[in-house]
């Protein structure tokens, strides 16, 4: 520990004490020695709290905040297959055709093809009730929903249309996101703390100080990943689809935030 001017006098003081009372002790002849020892000690301690005091350190706790808007480089949406017929296998069986097909179309469209998933899956019985509350069985159902992401936003009704030419019943849930999220938030978080730091400099010149180091930095963002829901839709097939006009969508550009506490200290 670096003593300053005044720790040095102090303890200067302290000693030229210390061999006073040594001598008043050693004055008296039935003077228990550890007696005087532990004076000393306790004199000795007392002086190192005093310049511990003197150099405590300075510190300026101050909050940092970010956001920065980034366009949209990904879209989901939802396919929906629903096939009917006389029987469950025949359901079934019409399904998987159409799906196969919706398949290879949003592929051939643009469609990330390792991040298509299947999310629902169904084949039913249908009824219809009668007046006397009887039920009657009309057929089954056979549904099936597909998730299809698209990397290229600008072709995102390209293959929503693609879908639904190849036979979907029809496309909704669309959403716009960042495939990679954290990339921007990591972005945000280090406008944030420069923030910081930034305040508390300006903060310790305006009482003549500096500062010389980083004591403490905290995350206080929270870290949910950033997603704008466009909003949903459904498209059904068209009676001519070499007549229908491109579905065109516009994402809005996303907003990240970041926040941080930080404590500097100063000289």
């Amino acid at each position: 520990m670096t003593l300053t001017v005044m720790g040095k006098i102090y303890i200067m003081f302290l000693i030229q004490k210390i061999d006073s009372m040594l001598s008043i002790l050693k004055g008296e002849c039935k003077m228990n020695k550890k007696l005087i020892a532990l004076c000393a000690t306790g004199l000795l301690m007392a002086s190192a709290v005093t310049v511990h005091a003197e150099d405590t350190m300075h510190t300026i706790y101050t909050t940092g905040t970010a956001k920065i808007s980034v366009p949209a480089d990904m879209a989901t949406f939802q396919v929906t297959v629903d096939s009917r017929a006389d029987n469950a296998s025949a359901a079934s069986s019409a399904n998987a055709m159409t799906m196969a097909k919706v398949r290879r179309a949003v592929i051939a469209a643009g469609a990330n093809v390792s991040r298509l998933e299947t999310t629902g899956y169904s084949v039913s019985p249908e009824y219809r009730y009668e007046k006397n509350g009887k039920s009657v069985l009309t057929g089954y159902r056979a549904h099936n929903v597909l998730k299809v992401q698209v990397d290229n936003v600008r072709i995102t009704g390209k293959v929503m249309d693609a879908a639904v030419d190849a036979g979907a019943s029809y496309v909704d849930s669309v959403s716009f996101g960042l495939k990679d999220p954290a990339m921007y938030q990591d972005r945000a978080l280090a406008i944030a703390t420069k923030s910081a730091l930034r305040k508390a400099t300006v903060m310790a010149q305006a009482v003549g100080k500096r500062v010389i180091s980083t004591v403490s930095l905290y995350d206080q963002s929270n870290n949910e990943e950033p997603t704008v829901q466009y909003r949903t839709m459904k498209l059904a097939a068209a009676d001519n689809a070499a007549v229908r006009q491109e579905t065109s969508l516009e994402p809005t550009e996303q907003e990240i935030t970041a926040s941080v506490g930080a404590t500097f200290q100063i000289n």
